[in-house]
């Protein structure tokens, strides 16, 4: 078939709405790989605060191929949840950093989320959809906390402080933060005794390579940093060499 019959036809799907279908089953691929077995991890993170850039991207040069809201009224359309699948999974990452300060992340998100809807709004202001916007708004916040947290601790390159507290006790828990670190529906706990700016014993979720590695009464690093925004943040590990 020419593109003229192409044209004419009207069943044809227009080529931005087959590429916003690959892009929202690309987001899907994306999201359960970040749940499962994220690395490299960068890479991973990057990809899911990329995903709603490029899905408002995607509407305001399709030439009106692409709208947010579909021609029955609905918020259901490629686009839109693109953004609702990659901001709640790059949410719920984002715990993996552990924040001791958000006050410089949670600014950082409420002005990432007014680009977003900002950016939408001027796409959509030949037919402004209020509704669009203010869910938008919401599901913005999750998208923007997600990149400031990572943000914060990824381009922060001062110096950093290491602790070593002792593992108290390592356990296995059934059921709670599924899929997080790829245990099969298992989260993995150490209780670690004070260090740096923690006055108590802290039980912590930790990933599948480090509780393997540990052992009861084994030292266990904390990297804190300051981070980017001037949020304190830290990560945690087996330290290097011990057995």
């Amino acid at each position: 078939m020419n593109s003229k019959a192409a044209d004419d036809d009207p069943d044809a799907v227009p080529p931005m709405r087959r590429f916003a279908a690959t892009t929202f089953v690309a987001s899907i691929i994306v999201a359960v790989w970040a749940m499962l077995f994220p690395a490299p991890y960068p890479l991973c993170m990057g990809l899911l605060a990329a995903f709603p850039v490029v899905a408002v991207g995607m509407v305001g040069f399709s030439g009106g191929q692409l709208k947010f809201v579909n021609p029955a009224g609905e918020i259901s359309t490629y686009a839109f949840m693109v953004i609702v699948v990659t901001s709640f999974t790059l949410a719920y990452r984002s715990f993996d950093i552990h924040a001791i300060s958000w006050t410089g992340p949670a600014l950082a998100a409420v002005m990432l989320d007014f680009c977003l809807v900002g950016a939408v709004a001027f796409i959509d202001r030949p037919n402004l959809h209020v509704r669009l916007l203010v869910i938008l708004a919401a599901i913005g916040l999750f998208w923007g906390l997600g990149c400031a947290n990572f943000t914060n601790a990824l381009l922060d390159m001062g110096p950093k402080q290491t602790f070593r507290p002792t593992i108290n006790l390592y356990s296995t828990t059934n059921g709670l933060n599924i899929g997080r670190y790829g245990n099969g529906g298992y989260s993995r706990h150490f209780v670690v005794g004070p260090w740096g700016p923690t006055a108590r014993s802290e039980d912590t979720v930790v990933t599948e390579g480090v509780y393997q590695r540990a052992k009861a009464g084994q030292p266990t690093c904390f990297l804190l940093g300051r981070g980017f925004f001037g949020a304190a943040w830290y990560s945690f590990g087996a330290c290097p060499g011990s057995s």
